[in-house]
């Protein structure tokens, strides 16, 4: 199904390049890097946890939720919990959200060179 393929391409895409480079396209062209405690690029591990149990654990319950009405309501309470942890980045004084702190990461501003 198409929803299914969208996951087969993004997931690859936000875990492959911010495990490689610490940042996609996306976050470069807004000068910003992904970054661990040790002010690195996070472990295989941790951009897992960050890019696919925090953002696409809602995308693919709402997929299977066509052959399930328990998990269709499953992917609705993590799209919601999902979406409260990136309101809470506008109240973090480390501006993380939920998917951050699962992974244990931290996004900041890089200088351009």
């Amino acid at each position: 199904e198409i929803p299914a393929l969208g996951l087969l391409i993004t997931i690859p895409y936000y875990v492959g390049f911010t495990y490689k480079i610490g940042q996609t396209p996306g976050i470069k062209f807004l000068g910003l890097h992904v970054i661990d405690e040790n002010e690195s690029i996070p472990d295989f591990r941790r951009v897992l946890l960050r890019e696919v149990v925090a953002k696409s654990v809602p995308s693919m319950l709402l997929i299977a939720g066509a052959y399930s009405i328990i998990l269709l309501a499953a992917g609705y309470i993590a799209g919601a919990i999902l979406l409260l942890g990136y309101l809470w980045i506008l109240r973090d004084e480390n501006k993380r959200g939920l998917h951050d702190y699962i992974g244990g990461s931290y996004v900041i501003k890089k200088d351009r060179r």
